[in-house]
């Protein structure tokens, strides 16, 4: 698609902005995330075996950027639930359900790079055990 085109005008706008954002967050010195919420169709494409569109893009942020990536933590509950329970009913937003595994995800991945310290639980586990933290196709790319 030419629009996650390397050299395309639109994604280099894509990538300046990531740029600033990252610059205004360490500028407030916090840490810079990025979460990839992949919308219906392309999670629909990862269910069935096939690659994302932009998934060059991805894996280029994920190569320079720490990045949370719920994508197969979403699949996996896809297959206890249903692929439509995971978006609201009539809208591509996601569903609670989503939302959920979404939230652990992000959630786990702060506390296991010691970004976040959960006061209710000792252990993350204990907290999000639907969880689990993959490995990434970079030692940036945070996957779960």
């Amino acid at each position: 698609m030419i629009f996650f085109a390397e050299a395309s005008s639109s994604r280099q706008l894509t990538e300046r902005i990531i740029e600033e954002f990252e610059r205004e967050v360490l500028e407030a010195q916090s840490s810079f995330i990025i979460v990839h919420l992949p919308t219906k169709s392309p999670l629909q494409n990862l269910l069935n075996g096939e690659p994302l569109e932009y998934q060059e893009l991805l894996d280029d942020l994920s190569s320079r950027y720490n990045l949370i990536d719920p994508a197969f933590g979403l699949i996996s509950q896809s297959k206890e639930d249903s692929f439509e329970d995971l978006f609201a009913r009539n809208t591509g937003h996601y569903s609670s359900i989503a939302n959920r595994v979404v939230g652990e995800s992000i959630a786990t991945i702060l506390l296991n790079k010691n970004l976040l310290r959960l006061f209710c639980c000792e252990n993350a586990s204990q907290a999000f055990p639907s969880s689990e933290v993959l490995p990434g196709n970079s030692g940036h790319n945070m996957e779960t």
